[in-house]
């Protein structure tokens, strides 16, 4: 059992220091091939999910000898889109970078002297790749309540030994996690009979084509109506009113997130319910929280909470109308 253990967690380790080899293989061949020419002191690594990009520092010790020469990085292709260079004072000698075919040339005579320099650039990434690569994201069911619906997130980094290895930071930023709030069945549970009644038949009169036909479904139309209600709004036109409920900047009133996630959007599912020719209500919300972690913090929970309670009590006042 134990070595058995001992091999899966082999297997892991194996598969993210691949992962690091493919997937951030820029980074990975600038730092090899600078290396190899003068003293990398660190190496940070900052990744945005939300604009898919990885942003990484290097610290360089750039020798007397090195002065009045080049560090030439070859990585087999262009370089990173966006590049710089600044001593540690904050002077910036990003004119001394040129770009070439195979990865750039830092010309070191055209810097202050020999010393520390911080090399800042920046590439994208593929975000969804790197994720599945080093994030293990895991999300409960719904745990439902008389007032409110919770639902349990956690995301935790994958081997952070095998990241510790190759960089001495590490952060990514603004990880997604997508919860479906299901509302649909709720919003059943307190449509009056009435309105299912009036809006079945309303749905009859709209798919009629037989005059004779439409005559009957629309007299069986009013008569619903006047049992609803005469003084009501029609059925369509509490539907129109009730579509504000799902825009993601008042549904969004409905939703909080605790502990280490933060709520970041909602907006409404494709499914509707009903097989009718108009909107009626979602099945489901999706809730788009996020969060962060770094190489101290590898781990974060947190929580989507539905205050179901409000909502519908807010949906009533609708239909009721």
């Amino acid at each position: 059992m134990v070595i058995s253990n001992v091999l899966s967690q082999a297997a892991v380790i194996s598969k993210a220091t691949e992962a690091v080899n493919n997937i951030l293989s820029i980074s990975g061949n600038i730092h090899k091939s600078l290396a190899s020419q003068c003293k990398v002191e660190g190496h940070e690594l900052i990744v945005s999910c939300q604009d898919g990009m990885q942003h990484n520092t290097m610290v360089l010790d750039v020798g007397h000898k090195f002065i009045n020469g080049k560090l030439n990085v070859k990585i087999g292709r262009t370089g990173p889109q966006r590049i710089r260079l600044v001593s540690m004072y904050g002077e910036d000698y990003t004119d001394a970078i040129t770009k070439t075919d195979t990865g750039f040339v830092i010309n070191t005579k055209d810097i202050a002297g020999d010393g520390l320099y911080s090399l800042r650039f920046d590439h994208p990434i593929d975000t969804e790749k790197f994720i599945d690569a080093f994030v293990d994201i895991r999300k409960a069911k719904e745990s439902p309540g008389d007032e409110k619906n919770e639902y349990w997130m956690h995301a935790e980094l994958k081997c952070p030994e095998v990241l510790k290895m190759k960089y001495n930071r590490v952060e990514i930023q603004n990880i997604d996690f997508t919860v479906n709030v299901g509302v649909s069945s709720d919003i059943k549970s307190i449509i009056p009979q009435t309105f299912e009644n009036e809006l079945a038949d309303s749905l009859a009169v709209l798919r009629e084509k037989n005059p004779h036909e439409i005559t009957k479904r629309a007299m069986k139309l009013a008569y619903t109506k006047r049992e609803r209600g005469n003084k009501k709004d029609d059925v369509i036109t509490v539907l129109s009113s009730l579509q504000r409920m799902f825009e993601a900047r008042n549904f969004g009133h409905y939703i909080s997130v605790e502990k280490d996630f933060m709520y970041f959007n909602c907006y409404r599912g494709m499914e509707n319910y009903g097989n009718v020719p108009y909107p009626t209500w979602p099945l489901s919300m999706s809730v788009i929280s996020r969060t962060d972690l770094d190489l101290n913090k590898c781990a974060a929970d947190g929580t989507v909470i539905y205050k179901k309670k409000d909502f519908l009590e807010e949906i009533r006042k609708i239909v009721n109308k």
